[in-house]
C-alpha cells in the first residue's frame, strides 16, 4: 500500500513538473519571446522567428526555427549568462547545440533596459 501511494506521488510530481507552459514575454521586430523556469537559479527563453542566425562551422546561417537559451541567474547582483543555446528548425531539426560548464558561464552585469534585464525581472520577480 505504502509503495503504492509513495508511486503515485512521485507520478504526480513528474507531471506537474513536466506541464510547465512557455509563458510569453514580447514580441521585439520579428521575433517572439517565450519562457520558463528550469530550476532555482536557471530559465528557458525562446526565441521564435523567421530569421534564427547561428554559427556553424565558423559560418553565419539563419533558418526560420526556434531558438533556447537556458540563462542562469544571480539576482542580488543583477547578473545573467548563458549556459546553454540550442537551435532547431520550424520542423523541429537540431541545428546547433553549445553547452557551458556551470562554473564557467560568463556572467555579465544586465543593462538597465535590455532584453537580458527583462528576463532578470521576470526570473527574480523584480517589479520595474
Amino acid at each position: 500500500m505504502m509503495t503504492r501511494i509513495l508511486f503515485s506521488l512521485s507520478l504526480l510530481l513528474f507531471s506537474f513538473s513536466y506541464s510547465q507552459e512557455w509563458k510569453f514575454l514580447f514580441n521585439e521586430s520579428n521575433r517572439t519571446y517565450y519562457y520558463k523556469t528550469n530550476d532555482e537559479t536557471t530559465a528557458w527563453i525562446k526565441i521564435v522567428s523567421n530569421k534564427i542566425e547561428y554559427y556553424q562551422s565558423g559560418i553565419l546561417k539563419s533558418i526560420d526555427g526556434y531558438k533556447l537559451m537556458l540563462y542562469k541567474f544571480q539576482c542580488n547582483s543583477k547578473r545573467i549568462g548563458v549556459k546553454q543555446i540550442i537551435v532547431y528548425s520550424k520542423k523541429g531539426k537540431l541545428m546547433r547545440k553549445m553547452t557551458e560548464k556551470d562554473n564557467l558561464v560568463d556572467m555579465q552585469y544586465a543593462p538597465k533596459k535590455s532584453n537580458a534585464r527583462t528576463f532578470l525581472n521576470v526570473f527574480c520577480n523584480i517589479e520595474n
